[in-house]
């Protein structure tokens, strides 16, 4: 925690040290925000460390660690990555119960794929926008669809609102949501 107050503060160098120590000692949450100050470039890993950290939280089973661990191997090792995702899943980590449940939709297994994306959206219900687009386009469920959008939508989520809105007007969400996402990067090549 002392650590975290540090990186606040951005003495990186001191949190660095607060960060090692911790890690030391076993706590795996330490060594995953360690992962990620290397890896985000917060701290520089100068002895290229980072994947050091990884494996450390994943060795304690730590559920983000293994929710990173699943996104790094999803390209190249989607089987492994599934194991991964799994595991931090039913840990309660909704990101992960998300990338399981879409890799299951995507291999054609839709009642696991249904299961996980709900466990997702009730842990984080701003993930409906994305679960109930996958309803009502994919699985053709508008009913379903619209639920998962609204309820995300109650929860704060623009974008599930405006899906919403778009639905009911008769637009194809997809898209609308794909040309926005188009100037979205446009405008960051712009700034770049």
């Amino acid at each position: 925690l002392y650590a975290r107050r540090l990186l606040e503060d951005d003495d990186t160098e001191e949190a660095e040290h607060w960060l090692k120590k911790a890690s030391e000692n076993g706590n795996e949450y330490a060594m995953y925000l360690l992962y990620k100050c290397y890896r985000d470039g917060r701290i520089e890993d100068r002895e290229n460390e980072k994947m050091k950290y990884l494996k450390m939280a994943l060795s304690k089973g730590y559920d983000a660690a293994e929710y990173e661990y699943g996104k790094l191997l999803r390209e190249k090792e989607p089987e492994e990555a599934m194991k991964y995702f799994k595991r931090a899943a039913d840990k309660n980590n909704a990101y992960a119960a998300y990338a399981y449940g879409k890799m299951c939709a995507d291999r054609g297994d839709i009642n696991k794929a249904k299961i996980y994306f709900g466990m997702a959206t009730r842990s984080k219900p701003e993930l409906g926008f994305r679960v109930g687009m996958w309803y009502y386009y994919d699985l053709g469920n508008h009913e379903m669809g619209k639920r998962q959008l609204k309820n995300a939508a109650e929860n704060g989520n623009v974008a599930a609102e405006e899906a919403l809105n778009a639905i009911n007007r008769g637009i194809d969400t997809r898209l609308a949501w794909g040309v926005l996402n188009l100037f979205r990067h446009a405008s960051r090549v712009i700034d770049d």
